[in-house]
């Protein structure tokens, strides 16, 4: 039996990935119809379902899963040697779309600037969000997120760690005191609230217990606003690390309870996983992800 095309089996794969046909063909540059036609004429090749379809969703059937497990990282090694072959000869040059956290230019900027004068070429159109951003549809190179990671079709690669902790100005410890644990409830507290949500960003215990605290004083839906608020003086907010090192080192800021209260997370790139990635894109992912690259 002849073996199925390559188009055949890669719209099967982009499809199990991504879920539907139609974000399947927004990958492949082709429409949803065509790559419904794809994966129905791959099953007649071969003689075997590969989806149940639904009137809501796709879903591998066992056969479907058997051959996506031994597919996907054939045709992943395929995309790298293709990728290795194009870099002798493509330029390093054209535009890279990036999304971020709000704050995320504490992360990103004085990587970005090397990688720029780096290669001047390469274009950066930098999008600023709070919301998770659908990378496939909103045709998206590049995010940076926190884990932990569910999302099958996307890819990543670490990108680096933080801290979160209680964080409050001289001035105010001076005027109320140091807290205690059994003294916060009494103390200004600066939250933060995730805007798709509604909910607020909760405060932990460095054994992972949720502090059993009032409403806070101050809640604001922008971390940039609750960092300036400690600043003022206004109360004690719950900070990540990464966008207090000039608060600290000028003593504006300084922690407290940090034997207490604490959490660790980690940031990773990612990057939609139908899709080869162009030079350009491969070296800024190992520019961020290097240090001191």
């Amino acid at each position: 039996m002849a073996l199925p095309s390559l188009t055949l089996l890669e719209s099967f794969a982009t499809t199990a990935r991504l879920g539907s046909f139609a974000a399947a063909g927004r990958r492949l540059g082709v429409s949803a119809s065509a790559v419904g036609k794809a994966i129905q004429r791959l099953e007649e090749e071969m003689e075997l379902a590969l989806f149940r379809r639904t009137t809501r969703q796709l879903e591998l059937t066992e056969a479907g899963r058997h051959l996506l497990t031994g597919l996907a990282p054939a045709l992943d090694m395929l995309e790298e040697v293709v990728s290795e072959a194009r870099d002798r000869t493509e330029r390093i040059e054209g535009p890279v779309v990036l999304t971020v956290p709000l704050v995320g230019y504490h992360l990103v900027n004085a990587r970005l600037k090397d990688f720029l004068a780096r290669y001047p070429g390469v274009r950066l159109d930098i999008r600023f969000a709070d919301t998770m951003v659908d990378l496939i549809q909103e045709g998206v190179d590049l995010g940076i997120r926190n884990g932990p990671l569910r999302d099958s079709s996307l890819k990543h690669r670490r990108f680096g760690s933080y801290r979160h902790g209680l964080f409050a100005a001289p001035g105010y410890l001076a005027a109320h005191g140091t807290p205690t644990l059994e003294t916060l409830e009494a103390h200004d507290r600066i939250t933060f609230r995730f805007s798709e949500t509604g909910r607020l960003q909760p405060w932990l215990a460095r054994d992972g217990r949720v502090l059993d605290l009032s409403a806070p004083r101050l809640v604001t839906t922008a971390i940039e606003g609750a960092r300036t608020a400690a600043v003022a003086g206004m109360g004690i907010a719950w900070l990540p690390d990464f966008i207090l090192a000039e608060d600290l080192a000028r003593g504006r800021l300084a922690r407290v309870l940090e034997e207490e209260v604490d959490e660790t997370g980690e940031f990773f790139l990612v990057w939609p996983a139908a899709r080869a990635l162009p030079r350009r894109l491969r070296l800024l992912i190992d520019h961020l992800v290097t240090p001191g690259a």
